[in-house]
């Protein structure tokens, strides 16, 4: 079982917009200090313009 990791899907438009991007991440990382266990954090883009070009 892999417990210390968090897999994310975030709406793909997000990562067009830098400001809800570096707010999603900073939550993320809160998430991360609140539960220092966490060892992995993975987002998959799940739409938006450059979907093609991450999911490579």
């Amino acid at each position: 079982m892999i417990d210390n990791v968090l897999l994310f899907k975030i709406g793909g438009k997000i990562i067009d917009n830098k400001t809800d991007l570096d707010n999603t991440i900073s939550q993320l990382r809160a998430i991360k200090e609140i539960k220092p266990s966490i060892k992995s954090i993975i987002l998959i883009a799940g739409g938006g313009s450059n979907v093609d070009e991450i999911r490579k």
